[in-house]
């Protein structure tokens, strides 16, 4: 291979990212988002979100409807304020966030997203060379984890609880923690 067939490839590869939005998972990590999946594994869910950082806890439910054309989700504190309004149709993120003094940034949810629910594969196939993306089974529950060369960056853990999906997400990298519940229809 010449030397300018291999600048192309770079540069298709490099433009690849650039055109999707990218998240970072650590001070200097960044992670480019993956085109939406074939296949949902949801049409919709309500879920019940407890977070967890340096800023302290907070409470949140979401409404989420999925298709193979778009995501969406919207977000409520349990008081009913919105946090915010996010679509993503696997190139460009739309996200409205409410005025809450809340360091909320929309390429991190929906990577966050991603990493707990769209299919390994397709998320290996967009990842950086220098980021691994593992699942396996630790003998009681499913487990990914999303490593940067040698550091642990992310760890999701995925459960049932009373007939519901539950998922506890830690960022490593940036230091917080989802516990995610499944809220059955009523």
């Amino acid at each position: 291979m010449n030397k300018l067939t291999m600048i192309f490839l770079t540069l298709l590869v490099l433009s690849g990212c650039a055109t999707r939005p990218c998240a970072y998972i650590a001070i200097g990590e960044r992670v480019c988002l993956a085109p939406l999946p074939v296949q949902a594994p949801f049409a919709q869910r309500n879920e019940m979100i407890v977070a967890s950082s340096a800023q302290g806890p907070l409470m949140a439910l979401a409404q989420t409807q999925w298709d193979s054309q778009r995501y969406a989700s919207a977000v409520t504190t349990a008081f009913g304020q919105r946090l915010y309004v996010l679509s993503y149709d696997g190139k460009i993120i739309q996200f409205e966030q409410s005025d809450l003094p809340l360091p909320i940034r929309a390429e991190n949810v929906m990577l966050d997203t991603q990493l707990m629910w769209w299919p390994l594969a397709l998320l290996q196939m967009h990842l950086p060379s220098s980021a691994r993306l593992i699942e396996f089974d630790d003998g009681a529950h499913r487990v990914r984890e999303l490593w940067w060369q040698d550091q642990k960056r992310i760890r999701i853990v995925y459960q049932q609880e009373d007939g519901a999906a539950v998922v506890n997400y830690e960022q490593l990298g940036l230091h917080y923690q989802l516990l995610i519940k499944e809220v059955p229809d009523a």
